[in-house]
Order: structure tokens, then C-alpha cells, then sequence
């Protein structure tokens, strides 16, 4: 991590805990002394691969991500995926990690840990690439993808309570797209075994978040989604009732290029499936509304004339705000999220984990 990136760390006690698929965990500790927790997410912000590898939409957000970040004081930003288009890098020194990320989001704000998840599109190059980059040391340092997993814990509010934010690399659970037509749906796990084991560590990891005062999860691939791609089936049918279970309060995603908000209820719990995937390229398609559950959706927006879109969080002991931006600095959309009522899983029978029929309600 470069010099430059230390004051960064110094003021976030930040808990991450890395994933690997030996299950060897890495703990790393450091600080945050503000009540409220701010933080951006964007998503399929990878550019283009060709001169000057990124895109109109994707340049445009950037800067006012940027002006975000610096009102607000960003702590950090999360990316849903797609960090590379549209086959990923071939190497820790691919020179797409310099032209469509270093030096795109270039606003001092921006200079903050960037918890990275991958998406199909960089599933199609060389991942380990992308994982080896966050220990690279002659760049910003901003990136951090350490495995195809991970967790990350925040104290808020002084320390009084927390967030914990689990970051997933849904190709591994489901496959990546196929591509024989645009659009094709993941094709199942390359690896089962290796699939197996994550969704173990997946509600391992919920259980062990049962005190957190919030959980967010997030992946590339949307659980629920009424866009082009639609709802994944395996994440619909596995980690909707994990979600649901173990009271996560959001789930965020990426892959459908556009902006939505999902509010489902399950097992007398409410998740709000956010889609942030407007990043760099634009899809105004909507034709899965109807396979979704009952009036889940709440909001989508694809509007070509404000070139993309972003996420905010802000996140106190009280609530956790969720607003959908433009890249002209609209407010879109906004929800507020309540913290979660700690209970003890362990004591929870296992037969109350829900299986969700394939057709289970449609708009």
C-alpha cells in the first residue's frame, strides 16, 4: 500500500476479514472516530477496451462521485463488479488497471479504500490478477480485493455499534454468463465443491454477524432485478432465505445497467435489493417486472441524458440512508433502512430456512 494511503486507515477501525478458500482468515485492524459512516457504491463501471478505455457515462460519474465523496466525507467505496470490460485484465500490470481505474477516478475524495468484488465480465480475464493488484505497490493503494471473499466490519457511532459488510464473488456461487446470445443467465458453478463450501461460509458468516447492528451483503449478479438480466436464479433460490433468516438490511448488485431499488419481504423481514450497474454503459430494458415478487419494486431509472448513476449510504447507531444519484448530482430515490434486532441464530430451528418456488409471486 503506497505511503499516501496511510491517513486513510488511521481514522477507520475497519475489521476485515478475508476469505480464502482454505479458509484461512487475515484480520486487519484500524479507525473511525465520526457518528456517521459514509460511503458510496457504484457498479459495471469498467470502461471500454479500447482508447481511452473508459467511457463517456463511466467518466461522468466518476466526477461527481468525486463531489460526493468530498461533501460528505466518504469513508470508503464499495464496487459491485464489472471493473473491467469486457474480458478483465491479463495481468497484475495490465495497463487497464491504470487507464479505466487510476486514472479515472482521480478526485482527492476518492482516495479512499475501494472494496472490490468481481463480476462475470472480469471473471472472462485473469482474476488473480485482479485479487494480486491489492498488494501491489506502486499505485494509489485504493484497491482492495484481497480474495473472492470477504468481510468487512465498521464500527458507527463511536463504536457503539457496527456495520458488517459481506462481499461475495457470485460467479464462483452460480457460474459465469454463458456466450452464445447477450443476456445469457450464469450457467451454474464451474467448481460445486468449491460452491458448496461458500454458501457454508456464507450463513456461517450471517450467524457470526447476529450482533451487528447492521448487515449488508453484497454480489455482482442481482438476486431480484426487473431489468434486462432479471433475478439469478441460484441466488433467488439460496441466498434470498439466508438474507431473510439472518436479517440482512440490503443486498447490493450491479450487472443490470441501470439503478433500482427491490423491497421484498420474507419470513417477516424486509431486504432491499438495491441494483447499482450504471457505471459506464446503459439498459433501459424492464421486461422481467413480471418475475419478481408482488409490488417488490420501488424504483428503476435508466436515463441516457444524465450519463449513469451511483449509490450513497450514510449510516448512524439510529438508521442507514440509502440515496440513488445521478452523475449531474440529482437525488433520485431515497430509503430509509432501520437497524436490526439482534437475536441469537443459534437458537433458531434449522427447518425455518424458506426454499422459494421458482414462480414465487409474480408482479
Amino acid at each position: 500500500m503506497a505511503d499516501g494511503m496511510l491517513w486513510t486507515f488511521e481514522r477507520i477501525y475497519v475489521l476485515l476479514i478475508t476469505l480464502c478458500f482454505s479458509y484461512s482468515n487475515v484480520i486487519t485492524e484500524t479507525a473511525v472516530e465520526n457518528e456517521e459512516l459514509n460511503f458510496l457504491v457504484v457498479g459495471d463501471w469498467g470502461g471500454q477496451p479500447h482508447y481511452p478505455y473508459s467511457s463517456r457515462i463511466q467518466r461522468a460519474v466518476a466526477k461527481q462521485l468525486g463531489k460526493v465523496a468530498d461533501e460528505v466525507n466518504s469513508q470508503f467505496v464499495i464496487s459491485v463488479g464489472d471493473n473491467i470490460y469486457f474480458r478483465g485484465v491479463r495481468n497484475v500490470e495490465d495497463v487497464r488497471f491504470k487507464e479505466t481505474f487510476e486514472d479515472v477516478f482521480t478526485h482527492d475524495a476518492l482516495q479512499t479504500p475501494w472494496y472490490v468484488i468481481p463480476g462475470n465480465h472480469d471473471h472472462r480475464g485473469n482474476i488473480s490478477a485482479q485479487i494480486l493488484y491489492t498488494h501491489r505497490k506502486d499505485t494509489s493503494g485504493r484497491w482492495y480485493m484481497p480474495d473472492h471473499n470477504y468481510t468487512i466490519t465498521v464500527p458507527i457511532g463511536n463504536g457503539a455499534g457496527n456495520l458488517t459488510l459481506i462481499m461475495l464473488d457470485t460467479i464462483v456461487l452460480c457460474g459465469n454468463t454463458g456466450t452464445h446470445y447477450e443476456g445469457e443467465p450464469p450457467l451454474g458453478p464451474a467448481d460445486p465443491k468449491k460452491a458448496d463450501a461458500m454458501w457454508q461460509w456464507i450463513e456461517e458468516t450471517l450467524k457470526s454477524a447476529n450482533r451487528s447492528t447492521y448487515v449488508v451483503v453484497a454480489g455482482h449478479f442481482p438476486t431480484y432485478s426487473i431489468g434486462y438480466h432479471g433475478p439469478t436464479t441460484c441466488l433467488r433460490d439460496r441466498l434470498h432465505p439466508l438474507l431473510h433468516i439472518y436479517k440482512v438490511n440490503a443486498y447490493l448488485c450491479g450487472h443490470d445497467h441501470n439503478l433500482q431499488d427491490l423491497s421484498v419481504t420474507d419470513h417477516n423481514w424486509t431486504v432491499n435489493y438495491f441494483v447499482i450497474g450504471f457505471g459506464a454503459l446503459v439498459n433501459h430494458d424492464r421486461h422481467n417486472a413480471p418475475h419478481v415478487p408482488h409490488n417488490s419494486s420501488k424504483f428503476f431509472w435508466s436515463d441516457m441524458q444524465s450519463l449513469g448513476g451511483f449509490g450513497l449510504i450514510q449510516v448512524t447507531l439510529n438508521s442507514m440512508n440509502v440515496t440513488i444519484m445521478d452523475s449531474l448530482g440529482k437525488d433520485l430515490h431515497h430509503v430509509t433502512i432501520f437497524p436490526r434486532v439482534s437475536r441469537s441464530f443459534e437458537e433458531d430451528p434449522k427447518e425455518e430456512i424458506i426454499r422459494i418456488p421458482q414462480d414465487w409471486p409474480i408482479m
